[in-house]
């Protein structure tokens, strides 16, 4: 809500709105009057490390954050918001909130270009590249911003927990995160041939604990991801490269609310992700 004008107190009006300056200045009671904000900044923020462009079932976890912005691009136009973006995939892409369809199809478009999997692929991994561009989304997003994040968020650290901290006090921040089947319980036991950036190892998870410790890595990444979002009040939503990324957001918020609909900061199952 915008802040329109100061006016006379009535009988009624909510004492949590009264305007103390003005009341003291003028010596009469005053209330703050507000309206509703029109064309409020957006800005989408996508994490693409390497990690990104991986995905066991029916699409790339970086594919599934491309449809998610495309889809959170046309929502800010329909409600006549301005889209902006933050786009970090070894080199960071920044678009300040434009309006419009034009604001939307230039997002759209950096998201194409960024999420090419031959470059994400080839990337280096860089232990700091998500606070760097966390950091560089806190002069995009100005106070009154809605914040999107998008990413699986391998990156978040303490000094991650300091940079959100510092956007949710000068506006709204929800948090998306993108997850596979594969990081939810280890794959049949047996061996496994991995390769990454042209280095080949094997993956055994023949033994019980091999599974265990398998399923316990990522579970503490999850948790550690779901406490750091519930200690700044920012909701956290799950999508997986195994549903239909339109059905999925759907399900979790409202038409014409980019406020999820509920909060599921506890960790999912494998089943309910699967769902």
């Amino acid at each position: 809500m915008d802040y329109r004008e100061s006016r006379g107190y009535v009988a009624g009006d909510d004492v949590r709105s009264m305007d103390w300056r003005v009341t003291a200045r003028s010596g009469i009671a005053h209330v703050k009057v507000y309206e509703e904000e029109r064309e409020r900044p957006v800005v989408l923020f996508l994490d693409l490390n390497p990690g990104m462009f991986f995905g066991s079932r029916r699409q790339l976890k970086s594919v599934v954050a491309a449809r998610a912005a495309a889809l959170f691009a046309w929502a800010a136009v329909g409600g006549g918001d301005r889209m902006g973006a933050v786009l970090s995939n070894g080199e960071r892409c920044e678009l300040q909130p434009r309006g419009g369809r034009h604001g939307a199809l230039e997002v759209i478009r950096q998201v194409v270009k960024h999420t090419d999997p031959r470059i994400g692929i080839a990337a280096q991994a860089d232990a700091g590249a998500l606070n760097a561009a966390l950091h560089r989304l806190c002069r995009v997003s100005r106070p009154g911003s809605l914040t999107i994040l998008l990413g699986d968020f391998y990156g978040l650290d303490a000094q991650s927990d300091k940079l959100l901290l510092r956007l949710r006090r000068h506006g709204d921040v929800a948090a998306v995160q993108i997850v596979d089947p594969l990081e939810q319980q280890a794959p049949p036991a047996a061996l496994y041939g991995v390769e990454s950036r042209g280095q080949r190892t094997v993956l055994d998870t023949r033994s019980a604990a091999a599974q265990r410790a398998y399923t316990d890595y990522f579970g503490r990444h999850h948790e550690a991801v779901a406490a750091m979002m519930r200690r700044h009040g920012i909701p956290l939503v799950w999508l997986s490269t195994e549903n239909d990324v339109a059905t999925a957001l759907r399900a979790h918020f409202p038409a014409g609310s980019f406020r999820p609909l509920a909060r599921p900061w506890v960790q999912p199952s494998p089943a309910r992700l699967a769902a």
